[in-house]
């Protein structure tokens, strides 16, 4: 091989070393002149741009690549910030499938969930008819229904309530009806539908039902519709506005054509059972009388006590039957009750401790133990007391009284508008009434003209609901 070291070695040393200077123990050695020229600075300025730019470059990757990092890290992707709102199946739903969604789990706490937040996918029962706006406690009545004037039914607090719930669209509200035959039942205010207010009437359990014959009721409910147009007139009037619809709902006043459906109506249909406690048979040796609008009310009674007409149901047109109101002491003839147009008289006995209404045309008669109440065909009431001093049931008392075992007395004991128990004699003509804790029976007895007609068997009705013992 060629010796290059060794050739240059040899050019070196034909060039002239510097001087050196002797220091003692230091030798300097200065650099030859033909070294000591600057060199060009074209090559560092060069090197200077490259270096820039190569640390810029470098700066701009690492923030770059920080920038990612911290999204990756920090930011969660797409469809990890969308809620999960799918239903789990074991199925996967493709577009192509038109199965629909799995029923909710009712169960749930979490309520059921939707694959999105349409108003076109939320099942039926989401939507509130009422919206937001809260249902209405009425309360409970303190009075038994039937038993005020028309013109006080706006003072009642609990029928006012209710009322002015209907008249307001049929807003939503409940509230607790005092009756004589029912106990406590509850109405419902609950929706208007197609322009009808819809009412709900919930009759109680059956220990709680007052009138046996109408244990059947017990536990049923049904529902009405009512028409803005036939509640027009009481407009202005909301403790009439919820008289009325309790008074037409109850099965009490239903007719077959009654705008109505539930258990209660079903029953209803299938007992046919009449608006009021049935009228006791006509004996063989009595006479229904004539009853030409076939109201309730004898045609004496319509023309001779209560100034009713005998061919029309319904005299004053308020939508109540003539022997309705005139049962319940409202004037069948007129506004008001029977006491306001001057009708009814009252008849105290301080003897016997009672107060009882009575037809004013009819004259009273006060005798030693007892009062007559008679008609001017002849026909008379009497009001007479025995004696109850084993506190017997009253139908114990009148097995008693007539010698019969108690198994075969077949008439059914009835509670008068007041709250005391009676029962009628076999011929359907005499009442005994008696109350809790007293010692007296209450008899009251209607003994027909020689014609044998039975002409007041409403006005007898309408003394025994209006006894009230003291």
């Amino acid at each position: 091989m060629f010796n290059f070291f060794k050739k240059k070695e040899k050019k070196e040393s034909k060039e002239k070393v510097g001087e050196s200077y002797d220091l003692g123990d230091i030798v300097f050695h200065r650099m030859p002149k033909k070294f000591l020229k600057e060199a060009p600075a074209v090559g560092v300025k060069h090197s200077n741009k490259i270096g820039i730019i190569i640390v810029v470059i470098g700066v701009l990757v690492i923030l770059a690549g920080g920038f990612f990092l911290a999204r990756y890290i920090f930011v969660p992707a797409d469809d990890a910030r969308t809620p999960d709102t799918t239903i789990q199946s074991d199925t996967t739903n493709t577009g192509a499938d038109n199965n629909p969604a799995p029923e909710p789990d009712a169960s749930s706490d979490e309520g059921p969930v939707f694959d999105t937040v349409t108003d076109t996918e939320l099942p039926d029962d989401s939507i509130n008819p009422v919206g937001d706006e809260e249902i209405i406690e009425c309360g409970t009545m303190t009075a038994l229904i039937g038993r005020q004037a028309l013109a006080d039914l706006d003072s009642d607090a609990v029928l006012r309530c209710l009322g002015e719930n209907i008249i307001n669209n049929c807003h939503e509200a409940n509230g607790i009806i005092k009756t004589s035959s029912f106990g406590d039942v509850e109405l419902k205010v609950l929706e208007e539908n197609n322009g009808d207010c819809i009412i709900q009437l919930n009759y109680p359990s059956s220990g709680q039902i007052i009138d046996d014959n109408l244990l059947v009721y017990a536990n049923t409910s049904l529902q009405c519709a009512f028409g803005k147009d036939e509640l027009s007139e009481f407009i202005n009037k909301p403790g009439e506005t919820a008289n009325y619809v309790y008074t037409q709902s109850s099965v009490l006043n239903l007719t077959p054509e009654s705008s109505c459906a539930g258990s209660a109506f079903n029953i209803w249909l299938d007992q046919a059972i009449i608006e009021l406690p049935p009228e006791p048979e006509a004996p063989a040796d009595f006479v229904l009388a004539t009853d030409t609008d076939s109201d309730g009310l004898s045609d004496y009674e319509e023309e001779s006590i209560f100034g009713t007409d005998s061919n029309s149901p319904d005299t004053d047109g308020d939508s109540y039957s003539d022997s309705s109101e005139a049962l319940n002491l409202y004037n069948p003839a007129g506004s008001g009750t029977l006491r306001d147009s001057g009708m009814i008289g009252e008849y105290s006995s301080e003897t016997n401790s009672y107060t009882i209404f009575y037809p004013n045309v009819l004259t009273k008669q006060e005798q030693t133990q007892s009062v007559l109440f008679i008609a001017g065909n002849k026909s008379f009431i009497q009001i007479t007391v025995q004696e109850n001093t084993l506190n017997q049931p009253i139908k114990a008392w009148y097995a008693n009284l007539t010698n019969t075992p108690t198994a075969e007395i077949l008439q059914t004991v009835q509670m008068t508008e007041n709250g005391y128990e009676y029962i009628y004699s076999d011929n359907g003509v005499t009442a005994y009434v008696s109350s809790p804790g007293n010692l007296n029976v209450y008899t009251i007895s209607y003994t027909p003209s020689a014609t044998n007609k039975l002409e007041l068997m409403t006005v007898l009705r309408m003394m025994i609901n209006s006894l009230e013992i003291n």
